[in-house]
Parts: C-alpha cells; sequence; structure tokens
C-alpha cells in the first residue's frame, strides 16, 4: 500500500479510534516526513515540506491534549511522558523550532554536498558547502568534473564502470551537524511511542494495524525507535559493494556525459552560440 492510499483510507480506520484526531495527525506528519525526502534536492519544495513537517509533529502532543476527556487520569499517565519530551535534546529542538518557522520564518538551515566519483578507488572529487538553492545540475558544472568527464582528458577506463554521486545533508548551526530528517525521524519516533501508550492505556487498540506495509508507529523490532521508512535507505549500487543513502543522487558516467552536454548545448543556443 502507498502512503497515498494510507492516508486517504484513514477515516474508516479511525472510526473505532479512542484519539482520532491525535492519531490523524501522527499520520499526516508521516506523510509530511516522506514529502519532505521525496523533495530533499529540491531546496525550494524541501523547504516547504520540512516547515509542514516540523509544525505537524508539534502540534500531535497539543492535539493528544484537546482529547484528554476521554483518560480517567490523564495528567497522572500524561506527566512523566511530558518529562521525557522535555529532557529529550532533539524534542526541545523540535519545539524552538516549531516556534521560529510559525512565528519568524524558515529556519537558518545550510546544506553541504560531497561529490564523490564511486570506482574501485572510490575517490573523493570535493566537499562543498553550497548555498541553499543551489541545484545538483548546477553542483555537477563545477571545473573539477568538467574536465572528468571530458574523454579528450581522461581515458581511463576505470570511469567507464564507475558513478557520480552528489550526497547532500541539511543541518541547522544548532544541531550541530545532525541531519534534519533524522532528527526529525527521532522526535516522531518518541512521540508515536507517546501516542501507542496512550491507546494502550485506553484499552483501545484496533485502530492500529501491526500488518500494514507503511506503517505509522515503530514495531517491537525497531531497537533505535525510528519507524523502519525514516531510517536511512542503503541501495546497494549496480556492481559495487558501495551503499548509498538516501540523501544521495546518483548518475552513470554515460547518463553524465549527455546531461552535461545537453546543458552546455541548452546555454550556447541561448547565446546565440554553436556546438562544433
Amino acid at each position: 500500500m502507498s502512503q497515498e492510499d494510507h492516508i486517504a483510507g484513514d477515516e474508516g480506520t479511525l472510526q473505532c479510534c479512542p484519539i482520532p484526531r491525535t492519531h490523524r495527525r501522527m499520520r499526516h506528519t508521516h506523510e509530511l516526513w516522506h514529502q519532505a525526502l521525496q523533495s530533499y534536492h529540491t531546496p525550494e519544495k524541501f523547504h516547504a515540506n520540512l516547515n509542514a513537517t516540523i509544525q505537524a509533529l508539534r502540534s500531535v502532543t497539543l492535539m493528544l491534549q484537546n482529547e484528554k476527556a476521554v483518560f480517567p487520569d490523564f495528567d497522572e499517565w500524561y506527566g512523566p511522558w511530558q518529562h521525557k519530551l522535555k529532557e529529550d535534546t532533539l524534542s526541545k529542538w523540535l519545539n524552538d523550532a516549531r516556534v521560529t518557522v510559525f512565528h519568524v520564518g524558515d529556519l537558518d538551515s545550510y546544506s553541504s554536498a560531497e561529490v564523490k566519483l564511486i570506482t574501485w578507488r572510490q575517490e573523493v572529487l570535493s566537499t562543498v558547502s553550497i548555498p541553499i538553492q543551489t541545484p545538483a545540475q548546477l553542483i555537477l558544472e563545477n571545473p573539477a568534473l568538467l574536465n572528468l568527464l571530458d574523454p579528450s582528458k581522461n581515458k581511463s577506463t576505470d570511469l567507464e564502470d564507475g558513478f557520480f554521486t552528489i550526497e547532500r545533508r541539511w543541518s541547522t548551526k544548532d544541531l550541530g551537524g545532525k541531519e534534519l530528517l533524522a532528527v526529525l525521524a527521532h522526535v516522531y519516533g518518541l512521540i508515536a511511542d507517546l501516542v501507542l501508550d496512550a491507546h494502550s492505556q485506553l484499552g483501545r487498540m484496533k485502530c492500529i494495524s501491526g500488518i500494514e506495509e507503511h506503517q505509522d508507529f515503530p514495531s517491537p523490532h525497531d531497537r533505535t525507535g525510528v519507524l523502519r521508512c525514516m531510517v536511512a535507505r542503503h541501495l546497494r549500487a549496480s556492481g559495487s559493494s558501495r551503499r548509498l543513502s538516501w540523501t544521495t543522487q546518483k548518475w552513470t558516467l554515460q547518463k553524465l556525459r549527455c546531461d552535461t552536454a545537453s546543458t552546455t548545448e541548452c546555454r550556447k543556443s541561448h547565446q546565440g552560440g554553436s556546438i562544433h
């Protein structure tokens, strides 16, 4: 089941939920996190989805407090959870981030990118901090990379079986280099445990399925407390044991040469030039 189908079907599965607004907000936050992931290399879209995820995740506990009338002893049960969230450094960061996003504007975020040539040597071309709005295609047009792509300047057979990657990481100065989506995944895991415990306290768990392909709550087998779909996915590169995280974009040498040639041709055509 896709995440979209999962969200679309929430009304039916939440009819028997004791805290439907809280549960629904968890699902929406889950969806927003994945939208941020899908737009990771598109700065404007990423920021829009990031801001929405932060606000939605922070509002889950507010929703829960608004539904506290269904609990026989809400304050006694919620107190330890509230203390746990306040003691968690990343949960505190989320609260501060939500205030910034809601009252001030975008977070003071930055991104860095590492361009790699992956061959049996696994050479690192460069590691650079890049302006927030820099698209991946512009990063690929740096001189060092273009020289490697030029067959007349580099005849190494290693390149023909290799590929290039750009691994991009979003963070903020007050996170000490921690990746933004990983931080949100951590806090989501804590709050998901809270909401799951709320269902348990009320003795009504039927609205939480253990057989869905894309679950909103960590299973007992998720030792980190983070949803499996939010753990950095690793994709085995074809013909290589090198593993790439979900923050990585990948190009084969042939495709990259083609893309670069197309970009150059397009630029020259706009300038009235031609390629010889």
